[in-house]
């Protein structure tokens, strides 16, 4: 049975935000995940030309919300600056990085298919979709996936 190591890993990755997650979500002064990713997954259909630079920002975000989930707040100052710098852990760095890549690349292949159905379709319709698809993933990720947990 050599799968049930990957078995006990994936349950140990995989788990739906459950109340303490939102409670906490929402009485902190921190950006909540959907708001946040949705309103990236609507800015290319509005401005095309800033799809580039809305898919920059989404990584950034949608990397510190994986990375960052069910981690304690760093302390801060009496100013409020951050008191305190902390080092990556290796392991769930990589696992966010390969989700994140993961998810760049689906999101890529889902968008030519759906762009190769339409006949006549614009130029820039397949990065507008990608880049709002991307948003999309990430979010799922966010929301259901643990990357410090199945190394603890």
């Amino acid at each position: 049975m050599p799968w049930v190591p990957i078995l006990i890993f994936l349950r140990k990755l995989i788990s739906p935000p459950g109340f303490d997650y939102a409670k906490k979500a929402a009485t902190q002064d921190r950006a909540d995940v959907l708001p946040t990713m949705l309103f990236l997954a609507f800015v290319p259909w509005v401005a095309p030309r800033a799809a580039a630079t809305a898919g920059l920002i989404t990584y950034m975000c949608g990397f510190g919300f994986i990375y960052n989930r069910d981690k304690e707040d760093v302390p801060r100052d009496e100013f409020g600056q951050i008191g305190e710098i902390r080092p990556y852990e290796t392991q769930p760095l990589y696992l966010t990085c390969a989700l994140m890549v993961g998810v760049h690349f689906a999101s890529k292949a889902l968008a030519k298919r759906l762009v190769a159905r339409l006949v006549g379709a614009p130029d820039g319709l397949e990065s507008i979709l990608k880049a709002s698809l991307v948003p999309l993933g990430l979010t799922f990720c966010a929301l259901f996936t643990r990357v410090s947990k199945p190394f603890a």
